[in-house]
């Protein structure tokens, strides 16, 4: 059973209670969404609070998904005294899906943009479940060659569909996202502007489910966006 994960990544700003992000996110969803199925907030909001004394807080939301979906979601205390600009200090979702019942081109106009929209994300992406692995060794080894590993300034893999908003491409390609969109139109299947980034991917029929496929379309978005 092919499956597909999804990340969103969210900045939050300092001393924002966990409280009140969680409740944007939820209310958010509402008016962005049309699918009853994805609108966690039909079967309630999760509680979820600061906690001085835990530096994040992560639950898992399958309950509140469709059936065959799993998901977890994670907020960060953002206290002044403990809060940086660096991507470990990132809310974030993380969803694996069945490829076969959510196909990846209606999941992505249906589901991952009111998600991005909703969770004002600065980067999101998708990829292949069975790839995890074999990506993480890539980005292992391009670390220890001396590669920036935060992920709010630089993106050290690019997978088959990613949302990156325009502070996160001036500070990984040196461009904006009006740049990064003119750039990306027409060279790939899918290009969008969403809130302030660009949301692009290609080969959408399926999830690219081969790593030397997959290294080749991280290397064409990085020679369209002009880091290669």
């Amino acid at each position: 059973m092919a499956k597909f994960e999804v990340f969103l990544r969210s900045r939050p700003t300092v001393n924002s209670p966990i409280k009140s992000r969680n409740n944007k996110f939820f209310e958010a969803l509402v008016r962005n969404i049309d699918d009853k199925d994805w609108n966690l907030s039909l079967k309630g909001v999760p509680e979820l609070k600061d906690n001085p004394g835990q530096m994040s807080n992560r639950i898992s939301i399958t309950k509140f998904l469709p059936k065959s979906v799993s998901g977890q979601l994670g907020y960060v205390f953002t206290g002044e005294h403990y809060y940086r600009d660096h991507g470990s200090h990132d809310d974030s979702i993380w969803l694996k899906i069945n490829e076969a019942k959510y196909p990846l081109r209606s999941f992505i106009e249906k589901v991952l943009i009111p998600y991005i929209i909703s969770f004002n994300a600065y980067y999101s992406s998708i990829r292949f479940e069975s790839l995890a692995i074999k990506i993480v060794e890539i980005e292992d080894e391009k670390i220890a060659c001396g590669e920036e590993s935060n992920l709010r300034s630089n993106l050290i893999w690019l997978n088959q569909v990613n949302y990156v908003d325009d502070l996160l491409l001036k500070r990984a390609f040196g461009i904006t996202a009006d740049q990064a969109f003119e750039r990306l139109n027409r060279q790939v299947e899918l290009c969008q502007r969403v809130n302030d980034g660009v949301l692009f991917g290609d080969q959408l029929d399926s999830c690219v489910d081969n790593i030397e496929d997959a290294i080749k379309l991280d290397e064409k978005y990085r020679a369209l966006l002009g880091s290669v």
